[in-house]
Parts: structure tokens; sequence; C-alpha cells
């Protein structure tokens, strides 16, 4: 038995609860840890607290716990300005539902505009950008007599790091670095609370892998695990272990990238954040794929297959590619075919191009192995026009007109329709599309 497919095994059983290994050193529970600014105790022990942990939603909990404290900090007033606006937020209005009814200023104002900003961030990013711009203006007006010089530092710095990580994701590259810079100047003039420091280490490595570079993303989430381990979150220390797999992987290293992975599904809560486990075990697939260990990636996937619905369209089709890959790797060819189609005709159906490329490639290696040239041949020919019809993918056009070619000599192979396509993929994950640089 081989050690990764002894690996394989160690998923599935983390999947199922049974198996889950605790963080190297001692690690504080979160409730012996004093989470709470600097400051602000004192002050919360005088009044109480005025939004309790059941009203935050739990993915703020989770994965934003530096909100959450605050949140729990807010005065009476500030509190129901915060409930308020975050009420009007979730007409889907925008900043204007707000404006149209109650001033847009104060630290409740504040808050919701990031609550609703992050809520947004998947089905909205547009959307996204202009909340966390608007927080970052109500953070300039915040008046120092209330808070202190240095918490207002605090809470400007964290807006300037929401608003750069809207930026990224939206692809205003430029934008988010900027921001980033600022946010950082104005944290060096707050109280030092690790949390903010932790938070904007986080969303900067997610930019270094947009632009990346690996090396300094991989150095930030190192730093960035080993911080969170120190301040109780063992969930969000291993959400960084998972992070650093993925950048690992694209970094070329897929063995490294099993190791860590493995470590970040040991320390994360599966049940609080059964998509973030999903995401790992995807990922974990993806990996054993690429060291070609398709027997013990179809091990994790049967065992996990209760862990890996998607809510998400493109989430799904990219784990029915994978899944074809699989297939295909242990020769089962018509079960491979099937997946690489549906793959494609979805991708091709939302409009992802790249992705349907590749997807028409797998189809020509599986339709190949099968000895259907002709067919093979057609769908090398529909990933030729997609990359020559999209300019920011024309750096792939050679590879794939130099298999078109060869299926003209009667000279390919599913073995060079494999090679290709995997250089290309390798490609894309190192360097990314023009348009990002």
């Amino acid at each position: 038995m081989s050690e990764r497919f002894t690996r394989g095994e160690n998923v599935g059983k983390a999947a199922d609860g049974l198996s889950t290994k605790p963080p190297e050193g001692p690690v504080a529970p979160p409730s012996e840890v004093d989470h709470r600014p600097p400051g602000a105790r004192r002050k919360q022990s005088k009044r109480g607290l005025l939004v309790s942990e059941q009203e935050i939603e739990p993915e703020i909990l989770l994965e934003v716990p530096l909100q959450a404290h605050s949140l729990i900090l807010l005065s009476a007033r500030e509190s129901a300005r915060y409930r308020r606006a975050r009420r009007l937020l979730s007409s889907g209005e925008g900043v204007w539902s707000i404006v149209r009814v109650m001033p847009l200023a104060g630290l409740g104002i504040y808050e919701a505009l990031l609550a609703r900003s992050w809520a947004v961030r998947f089905n909205n990013p547009e959307e996204m950008v202009r909340l966390a711009e608007a927080a970052t203006e109500v953070a300039q007006s915040l008046s120092p007599r209330g808070y202190g010089k240095k918490r207002i530092a605090d809470l400007q710095a964290r807006a300037w790091g929401e608003l750069a990580n809207a930026y990224r994701i939206v692809d205003r590259l430029r934008s988010s670095q900027i921001s980033f810079g600022q946010a950082y100047a104005t944290m060096q003039k707050g109280t030092g609370y690790p949390y903010l420091k932790a938070r904007l280490f986080d969303l900067e490595a997610s930019l270094l892998g947009k632009w990346r570079e690996f090396p300094l993303a991989l150095t930030r989430l190192t730093s960035l695990s080993k911080i969170y381990q120190e301040l109780g979150e063992p969930h969000l220390a291993g959400r960084a272990f998972i992070v650093r797999a993925l950048y690992t992987f694209y970094a070329g290293k897929p063995e490294e990238a099993l190791t860590l992975n493995e470590e970040g599904i040991s320390l994360i809560d599966q049940q609080r954040d059964p998509s973030l486990f999903m995401r790992a075990l995807h990922n974990h697939l993806v990996f054993l794929v690429e060291l070609r260990e398709f027997g013990p990636a179809k091990k994790v996937l049967f065992k996990n297959r209760q862990h890996l619905i998607y809510k998400d369209h493109v989430s799904a089709l990219r784990l029915r590619g994978t899944e074809g890959r699989i297939n295909y790797g242990l020769g089962e060819l018509v079960s491979a075919e099937t997946a690489f189609r549906e793959a494609k005709e979805g991708f091709c159906k939302i409009g992802l191009a790249f992705a349907a490329a590749i997807a028409c490639l797998d189809l020509a290696m599986a339709l190949m192995s099968q000895g259907r040239t002709e067919e093979a041949l057609n769908e090398v020919i529909v990933a030729r026009d997609i990359f020559l019809t999209l300019e920011i993918y024309r750096e792939y056009l050679g590879s794939v007109m130099f298999l078109e070619e060869a299926f003209h000599r009667g000279e390919a192979t599913a073995k060079l329709i494999e090679d290709t396509t995997d250089l290309i993929q390798r490609k894309w994950l190192q360097v990314g599309p023009r348009q990002m640089r």
C-alpha cells in the first residue's frame, strides 16, 4: 500500500469526523484568549454585551473574528444603528438605502457596510467594492474624541484592507496594491491589535497569489498560520494551511501541497465551515490526480461524495472535470468521456472560455484513446478557435495549433493531447492571463 493511498484514507476519515490531528505546539482555547481590542475591556464591563454572538452571522464569527469582536463592543446607540443599517442594506439597494433615511456616519454604519460588503463578495463583487469604499469614507470621518486616535487608526486600516481585498476580487489589482499600502501605513499608527495584523496578512496573501507571487504569498501564509494558532484560532490557522497547499501546488510542488492540505483539514471546523472543507477535499483530489494517484483519488471521492455538493455551478463543473481525469487515469474511458463532455457543455453555456477549451482537449484525449480520431480532431479545433477568438489566451494558441498539425500528419496520440493540456494548465497556474499582470 503506497503512502499516498494511506493519505487518501486519512482524508476520508477526517470527513467522517474520525481523524483529526491536533495543531503543533500549545494552542490556547479561544475561551482563554482575550480577543478584544486594547482599551476596550473596562468599557465593555460597564455596559455589558449589546450585540450578542447569536446576532452575528456564523460566517463572520468563523472567518472574520476581527469584525465579530468589534460588533460585540458597539455602544447601545451604535448597536441600534448597525442593526437598522443591516436591514436597509439587505434590500439590495446599496449605500443609498441608508443615505435616504439616516446619516452615513458612525461606527455602527461602518460595521454594517463592512459586514454587507463581505456578505456579497461572491454574488455581487462590484457592490462589495462600493460598500467597502463607503466604509473607508465613514472611517475617515470618525472622531478621535470618541474612540481615541489609535483606535481610529485601527478602524481606518481595517477599512483600507477590506477595500483592497474588494479591488482584488474585481481584478483592480493596482488599486488593491495601493490600498494595502495605505492599510499598513495606517495600522502603524494604531494599537498593534494582532487580529488586525493577521487580517491584513490574510487578505494580502490572496493578492500576492493572484499576482502569481507564490514565494511571497507562502511566506505570508506561513506566518499567518502561526499567528492564528497563537491567538487560539485553529480553524483560521487551518484555512491558512489549505491556501498554502493550493499555492504550493501552483508553484509546481503537488507532493508538498498534499501534506499541507492534510494539516489544514485536521485543524478546520468541518461542521461549521463545510464549504472550506469541501474546497480542501476538491483540492486534495486535484493534487492526487497531478501525482497520478488515481486509485487513492477515486477512494477519497467515493468516501466524501456527500461533502462535495456544490451550490455554485462553476465549482460543480470543475469537480466533474476532475472526476473525468480520475476515470481516464483508471482506464474508465466511457465514464471519462461522459464527465469531460458534461464539463465542456457546462463551461460553454456559462461562458468560461478557458475552462471550456481545456475540457475540449480532455474530451479529445478520451476520444483518441477509444480510436475515434476524427471526433478527437474536432474537439481540438474547437479549443483552437476559443484560443484564437479571445486575445488574452493567445499565448496558448501555438501549442494547440501544433496539436492540430499532428492530427493532419497522422502523428497525434492521446499522450500528446494529455501532455499539451497539462502544459497549458501548468502555464495558466504559474503565470495567469496577461490582463492580471
